[in-house]
């Protein structure tokens, strides 16, 4: 395993060029979104500035029991992967991901990654 960074709003554009990777499956970047999620007892909850991901045409950039996968963009300039977040939600056919940074920072953990998922990704 090895230290995976936290991928910077300087990585990312909204403009459907950002490619990001889950589970071995692609998707495209293209904006922020909020969702809102009613509880069991009734409550309303909103999810703001998650990420929206739209998959390729190859199949669903989200499937069931996808949520709390991690989410990474592979930054071409420095040929370095970077995490952006954890699958969340489906909204039609795009995948909330929420933001990992607030996450990471909020229980002071390191976020690893599979050294060997790595190689993988980088020559695909």
């Amino acid at each position: 395993m090895q230290h995976v960074e936290i991928a910077e709003e300087s990585d990312l554009t909204f403009d459907g060029n950002t490619i990001v990777i889950h589970n071995g499956k692609r998707g495209r970047l293209l904006s922020l979104m909020t969702i809102c999620v009613s509880t069991a007892d009734g409550e309303i909850c909103f999810f703001n500035d998650c990420y929206a991901v739209e998959p390729f045409e190859d199949g669903p950039f989200f499937t069931h029991g996808d949520s709390g996968g991690a989410v990474y963009v592979f930054c071409n300039s420095n040929k370095t992967l970077k995490a952006i977040g954890m699958v969340f939600a489906q909204c039609n056919s795009m995948t909330a991901v929420c933001q990992l940074k607030p996450i990471v920072e909020a229980f002071n953990v390191t976020p690893l990654l599979d050294s060997a998922l790595f190689e993988k990704i980088k020559y695909e």
